[in-house]
């Protein structure tokens, strides 16, 4: 039945937009995959927008994007990772540091999608985050409204209380047909337990080429500009703070004004990267590696799987907590000095001197 009138479409040939929402572990991504692929069964394209960059589909974690689907779906994420059609770097795998900067990232991919389907007929599906209570409860609603679905589909876990947006959603302007579906829980495979499972596999997968062939490319500082995005750092410690890390690569056009002649002096004479006090609106190309920063020739070495004419175009890079797996900073020879890499406590003498917190991290003898 839902399938039918998703499928179907409406009058004058307008194709339906649907948008999945649910709580975690729902069914949303396998549901969004679904769908996908009965429209693709009647329309020769179909786009997709992924909200969630914490369980993304076709772009790696982090990251927020509208995709053109030509062929069906299957399989887990990691084995259909594609180019998408337009993307933005959030830096994290949840939009809770920067809500609103979320939700212009996610207008702007709406206006992508405008555009190209006024030239052609493509039916859109919106996969969502599965935050649904509190801020989480209000950005689901927030994103309702910039799409103005024609489908609204709801998965609920029968230990949850089912939260109905149909009744927050009640004041609105458009009219959506509002489906609330019974989520099966069924237990999860062996192998990828654990999201942070997936989101490893799929970034080993994206990396895989660039960090194997050594695809690295080299800019110079003052051609970059510089945005740490979910967390303050001096700008005395920004290239600290981005060596060996996974940042978004983007082209920011904004046109920037010193706040005095000196400070523009100081830049321009030692050649230094424009550290941003703001997070302009900016498509990413793609995410790399800061494989190293070269202080004598003040250039950043930067491993990415992207081709050279859109590296060529890449000006300002991303910093956000989207941890590089722990895979590529380990080998079998653990006798080897790693960089960036410690399989020992280091002592606890102050505030901020403990070693960071990160999960799934296999201690010397798993290794």
């Amino acid at each position: 039945m839902l399938e039918n009138m998703v499928v179907g479409g409406f009058a004058n040939n307008i194709p339906s937009k649907t948008i999945i929402c649910g709580s975690k572990n729902a069914g949303k991504s396998s549901l969004s995959r679904y769908i996908l692929n009965s429209l693709l069964n009647k329309y020769e394209k179909v786009a997709y927008i992924d909200t969630d960059a914490g369980q993304t589909e076709f772009a790696p974690p982090g990251m927020i994007s509208l995709n053109i689907v030509s062929a069906p779906v299957f399989g887990p994420p990691f084995t259909h990772l594609s180019k998408p059609q337009s993307c933005y770097f959030l830096g994290s795998t949840s939009p809770k540091h920067n809500p609103d900067y979320y939700l212009e990232c996610i207008k702007k991919l709406f206006e992508t999608y405008n555009s190209l389907s006024t030239s052609e007929v493509l039916p859109l599906v919106i996969n969502t985050h599965g935050w649904v209570k509190g801020l989480g409860l209000e950005l689901m609603l927030k994103i309702t409204s910039i799409f103005q679905p024609h489908h609204i589909v709801q998965l609920k876990i029968a230990k949850d209380q089912p939260i109905s947006f149909e009744t927050y959603l009640s004041n609105e302007k458009f009219a959506a047909l509002h489906h609330l579906i019974d989520a099966v829980s069924v237990p999860a495979p062996s192998i990828f337990t654990s999201a942070l499972d997936k989101r490893n596999a799929q970034l080993l997968v994206y990396l895989k080429e660039c960090l194997v062939s050594g695809n690295t490319f080299r800019i110079g500082w003052n051609q970059l500009r510089i945005r740490s995005l979910n967390s303050q750092v001096s700008p005395s410690q920004i290239l600290h703070a981005i060596n060996g890390c996974i940042v978004g690569l983007c082209k920011d056009d904004t046109q920037y004004e010193f706040e005095d002649e000196t400070e523009r002096n100081f830049q321009e004479t030692h050649k230094l990267p424009l550290i941003l006090r703001t997070t302009p609106i900016s498509e990413c190309f793609g995410l790399g590696v800061i494989k190293s920063i070269n202080i004598k020739e003040k250039t950043i070495s930067i491993a990415a799987p992207i081709p050279i004419s859109e590296m060529q175009k890449v000006n300002m890079i991303l910093h956000g907590d989207v941890d590089l797996p722990s895979q590529l900073s380990v080998t079998v020879d653990t006798d080897t000095q790693l960089p960036y890499f410690t399989t020992t406590s280091i002592s606890q003498g102050g505030i901020g001197s403990g070693e960071m917190k990160s999960r799934g991290v296999k201690r010397k003898g798993q290794v």
